[in-house]
């Protein structure tokens, strides 16, 4: 079996740890700089190259994705849309907001907050990723038709943010609405498959197994507020090892 080849940022780690679990073997390319190893989680780092992909990628990482002919899978990714809907913790200051988001236009919008119109909230969206979208067309550029792009995992609930909280202000009856990170969730998935899709890449959504009924991360899944764990990181493994 040829080795799997991944490159992406944090949200990539759990699927890496699920791959080794399984002696699937993998090449992986991670996005940030990492200081602490512990971030790796015991991977083999034998396995992983690091690459900032600023202002380009290195040669040593358009070298491994031109040495494979097969699929590249990206978790080019990010956490702003969750720093977006947990503003107020940082600054309690700052003014609520809300959207209304299309596809599900039934939700409550949050009592007293502004109300920002969901195109608005879009370009805000593709702003706080911008960079993140412009090395997914980078990727592209490098392997054409072979990017499988992954959606960012889904918020988690309110439980996982209350350590958070020991930095702030804020009381644990008072974290933002859990609605708006939903939907700020949903609208960067919207933005990342769009683009996925002009450029020709296949766009991965999450798999449905891995959401409670209101569709936010099932506990059992959740590693921190921001990422899945290993059991999580095999869901996705299983979607790429069922892709025809």
């Amino acid at each position: 079996m040829s080795a799997v080849l991944f490159i992406g940022h944090s949200h990539m780690v759990c699927v890496l740890n699920a791959a080794q679990e399984a002696g699937v073997p993998f090449q992986a390319v991670t996005l940030k700089a990492v200081d602490d190893p512990s971030h790796f989680f015991g991977l083999d780092r034998a396995a992983v190259i690091e690459d900032t992909g600023k202002p380009d990628f290195h040669d040593r990482t358009k070298a491994l994705i031109a040495g494979e002919a097969g699929p590249v899978y990206s978790f080019i990714s990010g956490i702003m849309h969750v720093q977006l809907g947990l503003r107020r913790l940082d600054d309690p200051s700052e003014p609520a907001f809300d959207f209304v988001l299309p596809e599900s236009p039934g939700l409550a919008l949050d009592a007293g907050a502004e109300v920002i119109p969901s195109d608005a909230m879009r370009d805000v969206i593709r702003g706080q990723f911008k960079s993140r979208l412009k090395m997914l067309t980078r990727l592209a550029a490098v392997a054409p038709d072979r990017v499988v792009q992954f959606a960012p995992p889904p918020p988690v609930s309110d439980r996982w943010l209350e350590p958070l909280l020991d930095k702030t202000s804020v009381k644990a009856t008072e974290l933002p609405n859990r609605w708006l990170r939903w939907k700020l969730w949903r609208l960067t998935v919207e933005v990342f498959r769009q683009h996925a899709r002009d450029l020709g890449a296949r766009f991965v959504e999450t798999p449905t197994q891995a959401m409670d009924a209101d569709g936010f991360m099932r506990d059992d899944l959740v590693r921190n507020a921001t990422h899945g764990n290993t059991a999580f990181g095999a869901l996705l493994l299983e979607q790429i090892r069922a892709r025809p």
